[in-house]
């Protein structure tokens, strides 16, 4: 639903996509063993220099990903919820392992912003919650620089890029739909910087991603994990995340939390000067 600003940068974000479902698509395989730690080369995009293949040296961790969604990727029948809590942050953390490598290969210049990744807990209360609803999975942006979380804490709303609602049955949506809208009030009431709000409705096999504005809500078409065209979409989709500006996920560029004082900076267009300046307010 969205992807880097750049052409060139969404090409790069086209061959890290390719390369991961390649990756994935190779150890799905029936034929593939915890042994194997390479996959089939990406197809080159025309214009654009080739993706570097995820280093090995992270091989062992992506398989062990793997195989924790192997079941729910090939279509395993699902008995309860929090089965799928599993399969769905290791699908996730797989995806964000491989971006990171390539990052790690090609620096600043692969154009990555950050590593979308699963919340340290799930089907918790956030921090700062104002009810006692509990949260499926929350996807937290994470800075390169960022510490690792532990699982000792509860990750707050306002630390939050989207939250993950799970239900056993495909095609649930519209049970899983109103938890969203309560869980992105949340967000908005703990992050005042947000101009809109991401959140996923995961029933079964099928994953929409759900974009909350201002007026409406709109839903994605599903993308079936059980399918390689579905997992591929789901992929591209965090890749793109992983591209994007700060301002394509919903957060207002000139509303800035400075942790230090522990206030929201805003800049505001100063009418009176003849040239548009701006000054800084403080809540």
């Amino acid at each position: 639903m969205v992807q880097p600003l750049k052409y060139a940068q969404q090409d790069i974000a086209v061959n890290i996509a390719e390369v991961v479902a390649c990756f994935l698509e190779a150890h799905l395989s029936p034929k593939s063993t915890l042994l194997e730690t390479t996959a089939p080369p990406p197809k080159q995009v025309k214009g654009t220099r080739g993706a570097k293949q995820p280093s090995n040296t992270s091989s062992s961790a992506r398989i062990a990903h793997i195989d924790e969604m192997r079941d729910w990727l090939l279509g395993k029948p699902l008995r309860l919820e929090s089965g799928m809590y599993g399969p769905i942050t290791a699908f996730v953390s797989y995806v964000a392992l491989c971006v990171q490598a390539q990052r790690d290969k090609a620096g600043s210049t692969a154009g990555i912003r950050r590593l979308i990744c699963p919340a340290d807990k799930a089907d918790y209360q956030p921090d700062d919650s104002d009810d006692k609803t509990r949260i499926d999975i929350g996807l937290c942006s994470m800075d390169f620089d960022d510490p690792a979380p532990t699982a000792s804490t509860r990750t707050p709303y306002h630390k939050l890029l989207a939250v993950v609602e799970a239900k056993v049955c495909s095609g649930n949506f519209k049970e899983a739909w109103p938890q969203l809208y309560g869980y992105t009030r949340q967000m908005y009431q703990a992050q005042h910087n947000l101009r809109s709000a991401w959140g996923f409705a995961i029933c079964g096999h099928e994953v929409r991603v759900c974009h909350f504005g201002n007026d409406v809500a709109v839903s994605s078409n599903p993308m079936n994990v059980t399918t390689p065209e579905g997992r591929r979409a789901f992929i591209e989709l965090l890749v793109d995340w992983s591209m994007c500006e700060d301002s394509q996920l919903g957060h207002d560029p000139t509303i800035e939390y400075l942790p230090n004082l522990d206030c929201w900076q805003i800049d505001c267009p100063d009418d009176t000067a003849h040239d548009i300046d701006c000054y800084k307010s403080r809540f």
